[in-house]
């Protein structure tokens, strides 16, 4: 027993030596010349990381990098790091990493990442004329593609070399507990002139674990979202809205067809008191265009108020996939009294600019009262018998609860939409064919049709 016991001991302090010999020989090799080498051999960019630490000493092991910052190559990288010129700043920045994992896997060839933290990154962003995003040029693999690793399928044709892609780097992972705090993202869309800050962003993510041999089964997790967006018009310096918004998400990295970094996501997101449109955007201006033909009934169109506000659900369903987003779920917003009710399917190509979609333009009550009054001014010389059933098909179609409602299509550029009004003149005719019955109404037909044509600004 006693010599079972002392080999017992032994082999601990055995193990316990290794360990520590095993920090010592890292806190020597892997150093922050050695990490930024390797990480610009992996990637198109110029890499600075303004100290280390890490220590193997403990379960699990861990690395802190302070002051990490990614910018285009220059030259600089050359150099030995330490001669190198300093960087100011880049297109992206991060306060603070923090990486745990397991030795054990690490030994058998396997990322398994028990915590992965960012502090306060820092993101800017340039999708230009074309669609390019700047960012693909810094996580490319440099030269262009790789062949893939053994073990992996290459990158197939079309993918690999745009962005940081599977299966070129080869690797099999399992990432817990990846979460980022105070992050702020500065997008600039150069085609629609837009510009989109997001603010105080938190992200949080749940397990995930991505292997390139099952990618589609292993791509797959959940987050949670925080923080505010802004919309910013470049060419008028004009604040186009704010959203707070705060909810869970669903997300894929990895793209299963090409293996390239190309995030799929599905969020339902709540929106804060705060947030808001301002009606100069320009699908909202050229909407309200579309129901001011109605001061030809003489009535009056008020003048667009200057913001909308979320009513309703107060909350936005949205996907996004390969430079798209699309509207999952309805959204509705309050001019004081009227309401424009986004139809889910509606979409946006970030990268060109192009959208299409429908609305309804819900408009006020003391509008609706006006038109109403109008219509059946239009329509007093029908005939007592035929002219309530014609004036209640009239309304079924233009109103709903006594109020306007305009069907709303939009599509083309984003910056110059093409909008439309689908409902504003109703086939006057047909109804009243359909409610004089066995009367003969030809001539009755064509006056009423052609007086409301001529009314609500019709050809």
């Amino acid at each position: 027993m006693r010599k079972v016991l002392r080999w017992a001991v032994v082999v601990a302090l055995a193990g316990f030596a290794a360990l520590g010999g095993a920090s010592w020989f890292a806190a020597r090799h892997l150093t922050v010349d050695r990490l930024v080498a390797e990480a610009e051999k992996e990637i198109n960019s110029r890499v600075q990381i303004g100290s280390m630490e890490v220590s193997l000493f403990q379960v699990p092991a861990r690395i802190v990098l302070r002051d990490v910052i990614l910018a285009p190559r220059d030259g600089q990288e050359a150099k030995p790091y330490p001669e190198r010129a300093p960087l100011a700043g880049g297109p992206v920045e991060v306060k603070e990493v923090r990486l745990a994992v397991s030795l054990a896997q690490l030994l058998a060839r396997r990322i398994d990442i028990r915590e992965f933290a960012f502090e306060e990154p820092r993101l800017g962003i340039v999708l230009d004329e074309e669609g390019n995003n700047s960012l693909d040029e810094l996580l490319r693999s440099p030269g262009g593609g790789k062949s893939g690793k053994s073990g992996v399928p290459a990158a197939p044709p079309g993918g690999g070399g745009e962005s940081l892609n599977v299966y070129q780097q080869g690797f099999l992972a399992r990432i817990d507990g990846v979460r980022s705090t105070g992050g702020e993202v500065d997008l600039e869309i150069a085609k629609t002139r837009l510009r989109l800050l997001l603010h105080d962003v938190d992200v949080r993510l749940d397990a995930i674990e991505v292997d390139p041999a099952a990618l589609a089964e292993t791509n797959a997790a959940r987050l949670s979202l925080a923080g505010r967006l802004e919309v910013r018009s470049t060419k008028r310096d004009l604040l186009y809205g704010r959203l707070d918004f705060d909810g869970p998400a669903r997300v894929k990295l990895f793209n299963p067809a090409t293996g390239d970094l190309d995030p799929e996501v599905s969020a339902d997101l709540a929106l804060g008191e705060e947030s808001y449109l301002n009606a100069e955007i320009p699908v909202v201006r050229k909407a309200w265009k579309a129901v001011q033909l109605l001061e030809k009934l003489g009535v009056k169109v008020d003048d667009l108020p200057p913001r909308a506000d979320f009513g309703r659900s107060r909350s936005l369903a949205v996907h996004y996939f390969a430079d798209r987003f699309t509207l999952e779920k309805p959204i509705s917003l309050w001019f004081d009294d009227w309401e424009l009710a986004v139809v889910d399917g509606t979409w946006i190509q970030t990268e060109s600019d192009q959208h299409a979609g429908s609305a309804e333009l819900v408009a006020s009550e003391r509008l609706s009262n006006g038109f109403r009054s109008k219509i059946g001014e239009g329509l007093s010389y029908l005939p007592k018998e035929i002219y309530p059933e014609v004036l209640g098909m009239v309304e079924g179609e233009l109103l709903r609860d006594g109020r306007l409602v305009v069907e709303i299509a939009s599509a083309g550029d984003l910056s110059d939409p093409d909008v439309s009004a689908l409902n504003m003149v109703p086939d006057v005719g047909d109804l009243v064919k359909a409610a004089a019955g066995r009367v003969s109404g030809g001539q009755l037909e064509e006056l009423a049709e052609g007086l409301l044509k001529k009314l609500l600004g019709g050809d």
